[in-house]
């Protein structure tokens, strides 16, 4: 595949599993049925009683507005819809739906709270973000040996390392991909990539 080509299927895939955090979703027959979601995710389930998540859960009730209809359950559509719906609003319909089983609503409630009801990778990088010129962080990204690297990282290092007409970009465009995926514990290896290749130290 060029390399152009699997840069782009490696930002597509971390798209999509963005969507439910990487968690696969079945109807009802997979060997998590009958499985609370708050089990399911206890590595990543947001605080209800930490006062100092407000930001983020002003941040979950953002991308709740700009959420599809279609996406949601009709009880997380319900909030959406109701006039001057609140941060706490969400926060409230999670601690209702976190004690939910992993299949229910085929699997569309799992997804929901995944979504609305978590920390994100970005939300756990205790690190400075790169915000301006990502040239130092490039650098240090093409000269990682591929062995370390997962698939869609190595192909962004492919990417910056062509000759001629490499994106410049890659580097930032796969990690504001990655700051969105739902954060699965300190060793997951998005989060521990995100952390060294997307940090200005």
């Amino acid at each position: 595949m060029d390399s152009s080509l699997a840069f782009k299927a490696g930002l597509a895939a971390l798209g999509g599993a963005g969507v439910v955090g990487g968690i696969a979703l079945s109807k009802g027959t997979s060997s998590n049925s009958g499985e609370v979601i708050s089990k399911a995710l206890e590595k990543s389930l947001m605080s209800f009683t930490d006062n100092t998540l407000s930001e983020k859960w002003n941040a979950r009730k953002t991308k709740l507005g700009q959420s599809r209809d279609e996406d949601l359950i009709p009880s997380l559509k319900k909030v959406k819809d109701k006039a001057g719906y609140t941060a706490d609003d969400i926060k409230n319909w999670c601690k209702e739906n976190v004690s939910g089983f992993v299949d229910d609503d085929e699997g569309k409630k799992l997804k929901n709270v995944s979504s609305y009801c978590t920390f994100n990778v970005k939300d756990k990088i205790t690190k400075t973000l790169v915000t301006g010129d990502w040239g130092t962080t490039n650098g240090k990204l093409k000269t990682v040996e591929d062995g370390l690297l997962s698939p869609s990282l190595k192909a962004v290092k492919i990417e910056l390392n062509k000759e001629s007409g490499a994106d410049n970009d890659a580097l930032k465009k796969w990690c504001e991909s990655t700051y969105e995926l739902m954060f699965k514990g300190d060793d997951d290896k998005s989060f521990v990539e995100a952390s060294t290749y997307c940090v200005t130290a």
